[in-house]
């Protein structure tokens, strides 16, 4: 509608990566489709992306917008607006034993301003799914998105220069990222950067040579949760998504190899 997009939130801004990071995720745009009327009043119905913070090809920090995406059939629809007041009823007929009296309101000290009226606007729709809601992708929080298979975006980058010891600096620009798709998505075009594909936080270590690099952390891989609402299949919100015949991936290998007790 008005040409404001993800890229706005940190053009011409200078600071350090999470700085720019925590002022990019502030935002989403709505509307995300072009040729949308004027008279649209938001609601994520014409699409909506999120922003996120990515590096471009030279290294230089941008703002992203994530594939637009748009409230399911199953959303929870706003309430209707408030009605007007109606008018005052007539008072009741007189009861036989007289009511008890109503306490005095209390008084607001001179200085206290009065509350405003509670809101009657609904309230905005959330079709994206916060990565705080599945525990398999809340590595996600704070940390910067390399876009992977998307934008060639990789863990790799993250350091400065080869070296055999390890360089503080480095492991904390490593550290502060993670990986979104790791395998191709079938339409990168329309990737929701939603860990479909595959999420990796990105680790700091040294390699079979002895030199300390930023890789995907293998033991963090999950394609989050994605699961749905419906009655009896609540559980697919909130736990890590295993793939079964796609790519054989079953219950039994979340603990194949691991030791503990049984809680």
């Amino acid at each position: 509608l008005d040409e404001s997009w993800c890229w706005n939130a940190i053009d011409g801004l200078t600071g350090t990566e999470a700085e720019l990071n925590a002022t990019c995720t502030q935002f989403y745009v709505d509307p995300a489709d072009p040729d949308t009327p004027a008279s649209y009043a938001g609601g994520c119905t014409r699409g909506c992306s999120a922003c996120y913070l990515g590096t471009r090809a030279n290294g230089d920090y941008v703002c992203k917008g994530s594939a637009p995406l748009y409230p399911s059939s199953t959303d929870a629809q706003p309430p209707p607006p408030l009605a007007s007041p109606s008018p005052s009823p007539p008072p009741p007929p007189p009861l036989l034993s007289p009511p008890l009296p109503s306490p005095p309101p209390a008084l607001l000290p001179p200085s206290a301003s009065p509350l405003p009226p509670p809101s009657t606007s609904p309230p905005p729709s959330h079709p994206l799914q916060l990565i705080s809601e599945c525990p398999a992708t809340a590595f996600r929080l704070g940390r910067v998105h390399l876009s992977g298979q998307v934008d060639g975006e990789w863990c790799g980058g993250r350091v400065s220069a080869e070296s055999s010891v390890p360089v503080p600096a480095d492991q904390e620009h490593c550290e502060g990222a993670y990986v979104d798709p790791l395998w191709e998505p079938p339409e990168p075009a329309e990737y929701a950067f939603d860990c479909s594909q595959g999420c990796a936080k990105c680790v700091y270590g040294e390699n079979e040579n002895g030199i300390y690099v930023c890789t995907n952390d293998r033991d963090s891989i999950t394609t989050g949760c994605n699961g749905s609402t419906s009655p009896g299949l609540e559980y697919t919100q909130h736990r890590t998504r295993l793939t079964g015949s796609l790519d054989e991936s079953w219950c039994w290998s979340a603990i194949n190899g691991l030791t503990g007790t049984e809680a």
